[in-house]
């Protein structure tokens, strides 16, 4: 019995065995519970499983990809090129495909219900695509044609340059036969009135080009268009500094000259990248264009007064050769001017139409380039034209063509738009009855689940309470088993740690309180009386060892000085000192060496 208390007391093997074996009971009972449990709810998972989480997985799935075709969709009205619209409908077959095969597992009633849906769905995107396709074909065409139609306007505006400076040239020539009559008034008029005349009408012209431009500048959001704009404009503002810069020189019109310095101002703003029309932007570009073409209107016909002016003063001398120049290189300059006018105002009205942001506009832009270009037409069949300005001029009236001009072309761009646009919203339509028709099935079959999900719940709460027992009474162990363990474990080994620190000092007092402990403690305690002993003979041995090497030592320092004293004897006989001699007493065992040297 005694043997039996000491175990149970001192071993550690057994009071964790009995701990294990207590909880593995709690543990066992659980699972028992448990398996209670899930063959009671085995049947309501079966059927969560089986049906209601299959119908609601079919329902997310379409639900899904629905919103997969919708981004989709997205992708392609934003798409910026063809490749990219070939790639968002390569995204939207994907999705599509997904959404079919989740419709798969949803009832026959639903499926016959998405099936037109998802077919009408297809073909609007199929009809949205080839719109938006157009649209961009019908953009480049758009963009070709502003190109074709800024290189025209760029060479009519050369050729009626040439065409002027040639009447001036001829007006030269016809002042040189009557130079020695009229030389003062005339080298007057070709020199300075009648240049000055020709710098006015070519910024009059370079004004209402400007003007234009910038109105449409201040409307495009189109990049490509407004740096096509931006390249004319650059242009003509060089053109335009230049005749200001003469007009200065010559001081022909200082009264006017302040107004064409302010609207060139203004529309360099336009002119500029990132450029964003302010409020009234337009409104006060259209009154200093209108206060300019007032003041150029003053100013030619001031030069104009003057030139009359100074003809009436030489008609005495020569008035078949004055009449005949204000009559032929004159108005030829003149027709030159308004034709150049008649031109860049074609320009300006065509580049405004290209830029229309809606087709309610289309009707009022085309009106409006007709009236510039039948202002064109006419002047160009009223007023002489070489062969290439013909030409040049009948190009650019063929881009103002209703049927295929440019406001036709961008009222294309805009009905491909509207025309994707109507179709995305039919899509959308479409697949918002898919997705309508995906959620109330998911509605019923969660529903289901709810039901299913609830059944579970009510016998989770039956286990819960069977489990809240068993967990009562593994709180009960885990509260005791500290106590037990610091009383039968804890408490033994810290006794036989304090042992071995005191042992580990030197301290070598018996070992007691251990006499009745058993097991692995009892054994540890033996362990450590043995470990006890062993220190106290190694000490006895160490003294043994001590005391022997400190004979040692003592016999080998009595050794040395025996041999250093023999040493310095001999060194003193070997130098023929004879009268050396050991008197010194040597050590026993060698004292008979002392007298044999001496």
């Amino acid at each position: 019995m005694r043997r039996i208390l000491s175990f149970l007391l001192g071993s550690i093997a057994l009071k964790i065995s009995l701990t294990v074996a207590a909880l593995t009971a709690m543990t066992g009972t659980a699972v028992v519970i448990g398996l209670m449990v899930f063959n009671t709810l085995s049947a309501s998972f079966n059927a969560l499983l089986a049906e209601q989480l299959p119908d609601l997985r079919d329902s997310v799935t379409v639900i899904q990809h629905s919103a997969g075709i919708r981004d989709s969709l997205s992708d392609m009205l934003l798409a910026r090129s063809s490749s990219d619209v070939e790639e968002a409908q390569a995204r939207f077959q994907e999705e599509k495909n997904f959404l079919a095969k989740g419709m798969n597992g949803l009832p026959d009633a639903t499926v016959a219900e998405m099936i037109p849906a998802l077919t009408d769905l297809e073909q609007r995107v199929d009809e949205m695509q080839s719109a938006i396709k157009e649209g961009f074909a019908q953009q480049a065409a758009l963009e070709t044609t502003i190109a074709g139609f800024r290189n025209l306007s760029a060479w009519a505006r050369e050729l009626l340059v040439q065409l002027t400076e040639d009447a001036v040239y001829d007006m030269g020539l016809a002042g040189d036969q009557t130079i020695e009559v009229v030389a003062s008034t005339l080298g007057n008029l070709v020199d300075y009135d009648f240049a000055a005349t020709t710098l006015v009408l070519r910024a009059r012209g370079e004004v209402n080009l400007l003007s234009g431009l910038a109105i449409a500048l201040s409307e495009t959001e189109d990049s490509a268009l407004s740096d096509s704009l931006r390249d004319i404009a650059e242009a003509s503002l060089g053109e335009l500094d230049t005749i200001l810069a003469d007009l200065e020189e010559r001081d022909a019109i200082p009264d006017h000259l302040p107004a064409l310095t302010e609207i060139r101002g203004v529309v360099a703003e336009a002119a500029r990248q990132g450029f964003r029309a302010r409020a009234g932007y337009r409104e006060r570009l259209m009154e200093l264009r209108e206060e300019s073409n007032l003041a150029l209107t003053y100013a030619i016909d001031d030069l104009t007064a003057t030139l009359m002016i100074g003809a009436e003063d030489t008609a005495t001398f020569n008035q078949d050769a004055i009449t005949r120049l204000l009559e032929n290189e004159v108005q030829s300059i003149r027709d030159a001017a308004n034709l150049e006018i008649a031109v860049e105002t074609v320009v300006a009205t065509a580049f405004l139409g290209a830029t229309v942001r809606s087709l309610d506009a289309i009707g009022t832009a085309q009106a409006q380039l007709d009236d510039a270009a039948s202002h064109l037409r006419e002047l160009s069949e009223n007023v002489y034209l070489t062969d290439d300005l013909e030409v040049i001029v009948g190009q650019l009236l063929a881009f103002t063509a209703a049927e295929d001009g440019i406001v036709a072309t961008r009222a294309e761009v805009l009905t491909a738009e509207a025309r994707a646009e109507q179709t995305s919203h039919a899509a959308h339509e479409r697949l918002r009855l898919i997705g309508d028709l995906a959620a109330s099935h998911g509605g019923v079959a969660l529903t289901g689940a709810v039901e299913a999900g609830d059944a579970i719940l009510a016998e989770s709460e039956r286990a819960e309470r069977r489990l809240e027992l068993v967990a009562m009474g593994s709180v009960a162990i885990l509260i005791a088993a500290p106590f037990l363990t610091w009383l039968l474990i804890l408490r033994p080994m810290s006794r036989l740690e304090r042992l071995t620190v005191r042992l580990s000092k030197g301290d070598l007092a018996p070992i007691t309180g251990f006499r009745f402990t058993g097991g692995e403690i009892g054994r540890m305690a033996t362990a450590l009386g043995v470990f006890r002993e062993g220190l106290i003979e190694r000490g006895r041995m160490q003294e043994h060892e001590r005391l022997a090497e400190e004979e040692r030592q003592k016999r080998a320092e009595e050794q040395h000085a025996l041999v250093t004293r023999l040493a310095e004897a001999l060194q003193r006989l070997s130098s023929g000192d004879l009268t050396e001699s050991l008197d010194a007493p040597f050590p026993a065992d060698y004292e008979q060496l002392r007298h044999d040297f001496n």
